[in-house]
């Protein structure tokens, strides 16, 4: 369908998606979850893609959840995820930053980029 993208398939062994603990944070920079499951996709992306991306590891592979939408990194609080918090926070990207709290949708896995139409 875009032939002037490449695609590869990363296999997802836990959660809904590969979403769920691997998006792009910002242009070149992939934020990636420091869990099992997050890791072993991180690894498949690494050894079988065809771009080489700089990371962001958080250590809660649902705030790796994140989105980069009009040159703003949108990611959940640091109430809810202190640790990853303090990640987002100490990274350095050049962009402004926009905390969203997203604890009732979490309880039915909902995350950020389910809660989201970019058009």
């Amino acid at each position: 369908t875009f032939p002037d993208y490449s695609v590869t398939t990363v296999p997802v062994t836990w959660g809904l998606h590969l979403k769920c603990y691997c998006t792009m944070v910002a242009p070149g920079v992939m934020a990636v979850g420091e869990g099992p499951a997050a890791q072993r996709a991180w690894q498949e992306i690494r050894a079988r893609g065809e771009h080489q991306y700089a990371v962001l590891k958080v250590p809660d592979d649902w705030a790796a959840n994140c989105l980069f939408v009009n040159g703003t990194i949108v990611h959940t609080s640091a109430e809810e995820y202190p640790n990853s918090g303090k990640a987002f926070a100490s990274a350095r990207l050049d962009y402004p930053r926009v905390q969203v709290p997203n604890r009732e949708m979490a309880k039915v896995d909902g995350s950020l980029t389910c809660l989201s139409v970019l058009i």
